[in-house]
């Protein structure tokens, strides 16, 4: 009678040993099926590794081409931060001209204003701008100016001329001009006018100049200058 103990043997149901198998022949055909694909695409002159670089090719263009987007939005950012800039320096300068030009005109005035009192035999100036203002028109774009005449020295008699409004600034950027009508007086103290001004839309007024003429006399007689400025705005 033999001693060595018989060994023991497990069987798994029949089932589990039907998936496992199954399971392994999945895998071979998965593993066949990648084999073949990637065969047949050999043959058929497709190369994973030429593709693989193509892409990463054209992915560098493309984070090269987003970078240089970036920048040059940043140089358009810049360019209209100094374009800005440039068109706030520029409105500066105009509105510093003009305020010189206003103060020339007030010297030059007063200069004429005391020739005619005072210069025996000077050529006299029968009209004198004693105010300028802007008013608020009836509706957008419309301005009243309000221009008060008066005789300087002694009245010798009825003042006869005309007024001529022109108003400088700036339309889409670039300097443009308006010229308001032409308005008449006849005074021998004292006078107001009030003619309207009317300005195209998008328009933006910086100097009011107005030049006073007579009828028999074909130089400009008075010039008044004043920075656009409007009562209550």
């Amino acid at each position: 009678m033999s001693d060595k103990t018989p060994p023991i043997v497990i069987h798994g149901p029949a089932w589990a040993r039907g998936k496992l198998a199954a399971a392994i022949a999945t895998l071979v055909l998965i593993v066949l099926g990648w084999v073949l694909y990637a065969w047949g695409g050999l043959r058929a002159g497709h190369d994973a590794l030429a593709a693989a670089r193509t892409q990463l090719g054209l992915r560098t263009d493309i984070l090269a081409r987003d970078l240089e987007i970036r920048r040059l939005e940043r140089v358009v950012a810049e360019y209209e931060v100094q374009k800005a800039g440039l068109q706030r320096e520029r409105q500066e300068v105009s509105r510093t001209i003009g305020e010189l030009q206003a103060e020339v005109a007030r010297q030059k005035q007063q200069l004429e204003f005391y020739r005619g009192i005072v210069i025996k035999g000077s050529e006299r100036i029968d009209v004198a701008i004693r105010e300028l203002r802007v008013a608020p028109g009836a509706s957008s774009g419309r301005y009243v100016v309000r221009l008060s005449l008066e005789q300087p020295g002694k009245s010798q008699g009825a003042v006869t001329g005309v007024a001529k409004f022109t108003v400088d600034g700036l339309q889409a950027g670039r300097a443009a001009q308006v010229v308001g009508p032409e308005t008449a007086y006849n005074f021998r103290y004292f006078s107001a006018l009030q003619p309207e001004l009317v300005l195209p839309v998008g328009f933006t007024p910086q100097r009011l100049t107005v030049e006073l003429r007579a009828p028999d006399r074909p130089e400009v007689l008075v010039t008044r200058t004043m920075v656009w400025a409007v009562d209550g705005g």
